[in-house]
C-alpha cells in the first residue's frame, strides 16, 4: 500500500504516538479504554512578539521534546514563526523500535499495507516512512512546513546520517524521484504553498539516535490563489531530540 499524500499527516500523528507507547500504552484494539495512550497533544500557549513589519510567532510551554524548528518566510508571505518539539514532529522507522513496527503491522493489517512485516524489510519499504518532519502548530497541523521522503525511497537512500535532498516538488508529489523529498508550507488550511520543483533541498547535519538537526529551504508558490498567486521563499532551521516520550529507539 503507497502511503497518500492526503493522509499523511494523520498517519505520521498517530504513528508518532504510538512510537512512544509503552507495553501498557499501545495503541488501536490492543489499548482498553481505561490504558489509553498518554502521548497526546499538549496545550501550548501561543505568543507574538512584533519585530518590525513581521510578526514573530513563539509558541513556548507544555511538555515537549526539548528540540524546536523556526520558518523565516520572505516575499508575498512576511513572518517568522517558532515551534517547540511536539508528539508531531518527527517520526522515521529508524527513530522506532522494530517491536513497534510489528505492531503496526499488526494493528493496520498485512493485507492493507501490503504483507508481514519480514516481507515490506525485505523489499526495502518503510513500515511508516523513514521521513516524515512536521513543524507545525500542534493545534492546527495545516499550519507550518511538512517534508518526507518520496514514497519510492528506500533505506540505502535515506540513511540515517548526514545528508542532502533536493526538494523535488509539492504534497501531492510523493511519486517523485527517489532520493528527494516534498514538502508543503501552510498559513492556513486556506493558504497553502507548494514547493517550485527543485528550487531547494533539505540538508541534514546530524542524525544519530540522539539528535536530527538540519535545514531545509524552497521557493514556494501560492496553490489555491484567487487572483495572482504569491511567491515566498521558506527557510526552516529545526533541532529534534530523540526523546524516549516520542520516540522508541533512541540511543
Amino acid at each position: 500500500m503507497r502511503r497518500l499524500p492526503v493522509s499523511l499527516i494523520s498517519l505520521s500523528l498517530v504513528v508518532a504516538a504510538c512510537g512512544g507507547a509503552t507495553e501498557s500504552e499501545t495503541t488501536g484494539a490492543a489499548a482498553s479504554d481505561e490504558e489509553s495512550p498518554v502521548l497526546t497533544s499538549t496545550t501550548i500557549p501561543a505568543q507574538e512578539v512584533e519585530t518590525g513589519s513581521v510578526t514573530t510567532h513563539v509558541v513556548s510551554g507544555g511538555e515537549t521534546g526539548g528540540g524546536e524548528c523556526t520558518i523565516t518566510v520572505t516575499g508575498g508571505v512576511e513572518d517568522t514563526i517558532v515551534h517547540a518539539q511536539s508528539v508531531f514532529t518527527f517520526t522515521s522507522d529508524h527513530w522506532t523500535s522494530e517491536e513497534d513496527l510489528r505492531e503496526l503491522v499488526e494493528f493496520m493489517g498485512e493485507d492493507n499495507v501490503g504483507g508481514s512485516y519480514e516481507e515490506m524489510v525485505e523489499r526495502g519499504e518503510p513500515i511508516v516512512g523513514w521521513f516524515l518532519y512536521n513543524c507545525v502548530d500542534p493545534d492546527d497541523p495545516s499550519s507550518g512546513v511538512i517534508v518526507y521522503a518520496t514514497n519510492e525511497t528506500g533505506p540505502d537512500q535515506f540513511p540515517m546520517g548526514p545528508g542532502t535532498y533536493e526538494v523535488s516538488g509539492g504534497l501531492f508529489d510523493a511519486v517523485g524521484p527517489v532520493a528527494t523529498v516534498v514538502s508543503n508550507f501552510g498559513v492556513s488550511a486556506e493558504e497553502q504553498f507548494d514547493p517550485v520543483p527543485g528550487s531547494g533541498e533539505l540538508v541534514i547535519s546530524r542524525w544519530d539516535t540522539e539528535t536530527l538537526e538540519g535545514t531545509i529551504a524552497f521557493d514556494g508558490i501560492e496553490s489555491f490563489a484567487e487572483g495572482e498567486p504569491r511567491e515566498i521563499n521558506v527557510m526552516v532551521e529545526f533541532t529534534v531530540i530523540c526523546s524516549p516520550q516520542f520516540h522508541s529507539a533512541c540511543g
